[in-house]
């Protein structure tokens, strides 16, 4: 039988930056997407230090702790900062979740919760942020989830907000510069024929007065023209790629942007999303100057986008690039994570963003990073306790499970390219 208690957890102290009430949001942060995040451990959290190391997290965090507002004047959207309590719920279930055999990706609410995002932007007080901790009866393992709002920042930004709760939970200081820029590798040479030249750009964020209703619409579009795949990656695949990995120098090339505001006299920056080592193939590049681009310019250009990729010569030039990223990812010993969407084909050129350090002082069984960009389309999980037919439990420790959600032509095309990277990692195993 499943039991839960619900906590309520204000920050250690009330925070005033600088008698600021709120902090303005872009127009491109209206987004109702939700970044979830997630960890395992061994055994049950003390409940008592789990409550007060929230709180003092809180303290680092105040935006959790506020809500979306839009402004008489102007009809601006700002976070209020208001230091409300946050929801923690703490509890045990009986539900098996991850850890079964017979587990296929899909949520359960005693180890699954959101926020609801249908009021965010149509309802005053809607929290931003939840946490919940659920214990699994059976193996006595517990997770610790989060659900954050995507205005408040991206997946790194869920995975430091964990680090630094863990880190105030062990009774350590907590973790520094949040700029996540020590997690990216360097920006790769790319050597492209000149025509393809126009179809590659460094990602780049435009703060549009986009509404709240049309990144929905988007999103919903999205998701009905996507799959969902999962995979299971052996341990000694993730070996090799890790080994490789660890012998680059990690170069602080990220560019994060943010908010900053002043704290007690110091000048504080909110990080908000990182974009060091992306990349987007765009099929239509946006050539109107700066000082020229509106609204109705972008749309006009994504519109010629998405009408160009029924052009299978765009189209396959495109991809003709993605394949040269990818392979010369794998030559140079370096990892990357391949999407496809409706505008273009993002590359995220990724390294370790060391989850073992959000372990709250236990040996961290599982995790994983659910990007949310314009749906979320990637969950990668450590592999899971899997149950045997004698009853006792076995894992590859190494291991990784993955899901995706991608358009069907690239859920293909990841597949293959998957499969013929095992092949030059020699990894004498079954293909997921």
């Amino acid at each position: 039988m499943s039991s839960f208690k619900v906590f309520h957890v204000a920050p250690e102290q009330p925070t005033n930056l600088a008698d600021r009430t709120s902090i303005p949001l872009p127009g491109s942060d209206l987004d109702s997407e939700l970044i979830t995040n997630s960890i395992t451990i061994p055994c049950p959290f003390d409940t008592d230090r789990l409550r007060a190391s929230l709180a003092k997290t809180l303290q680092i965090f105040p935006l959790h702790c506020g809500t979306l507002a839009r402004e008489v004047a102007g009809h601006a959207w700002s976070i209020k900062l208001t230091n409300r309590p946050v929801r923690l719920v703490v509890g045990v279930t009986d539900n098996p979740g991850p850890f079964s055999d017979q587990w296929m990706g899909e949520t359960h609410p005693d180890y699954y919760e959101e926020i609801d995002r249908d009021s965010i932007f149509s309802e005053r007080d809607t929290p931003l942020f939840l946490a919940k901790v659920t214990t699994w009866r059976e193996t006595g393992q517990t997770a610790l989830f989060v659900c954050i709002w995507h205005g408040l920042g991206d997946g790194f930004a869920a995975l430091h907000f964990i680090k630094t709760w863990s880190a105030l939970y062990q009774g350590k200081p907590p973790v520094g510069d949040p700029t996540f820029g020590n997690f990216f590798l360097p920006a790769p040479e790319i050597l492209s024929i000149s025509c393809y030249t126009s179809e590659l750009s460094r990602l780049s964020y435009l703060s549009l007065a986009f509404e709240p209703e049309f990144c929905d619409r988007r999103n919903k579009l999205i998701k009905e023209q996507t799959v969902r795949l999962d995979i299971d990656v052996p341990g000694c695949f993730v070996d090799k790629i890790w080994a490789s990995v660890k012998q680059e120098s990690p170069v602080n090339n990220g560019h994060t942007r943010g908010r900053s505001a002043t704290y007690n006299g110091q000048n504080l920056y909110f990080p908000r999303s990182t974009q060091g080592n992306a990349f987007v193939l765009w099929s239509t590049p946006i050539t109107t100057a700066p000082n020229e681009q509106t609204p109705g310019t972008l749309a006009q250009t994504l519109f010629r986008g998405r009408n160009s990729l029924a052009d299978r010569d765009r189209l396959g030039r495109a991809l003709m690039v993605t394949n040269y990223l990818w392979s010369k990812a794998f030559a140079e010993n370096k990892r990357i994570i391949d999407s496809g969407f409706q505008d273009a084909i993002i590359i995220n050129w990724l390294v370790g963003v060391e989850t073992n350090k959000a372990n709250f002082g236990f040996p961290l069984q599982s995790s994983y990073i659910d990007w949310a960009s314009t749906e979320k389309f990637v969950q990668v999980w450590n592999a899971n306790p899997m149950k045997q037919t004698d009853g006792t439990w076995r894992r590859d420790p190494r291991g990784l499970h993955i899901l995706l959600r991608l358009q069907p032509r690239h859920a293909t095309k990841f597949l293959k390219k998957l499969r013929q990277d095992m092949d030059r990692l020699w990894i004498e195993q079954s293909y997921p």
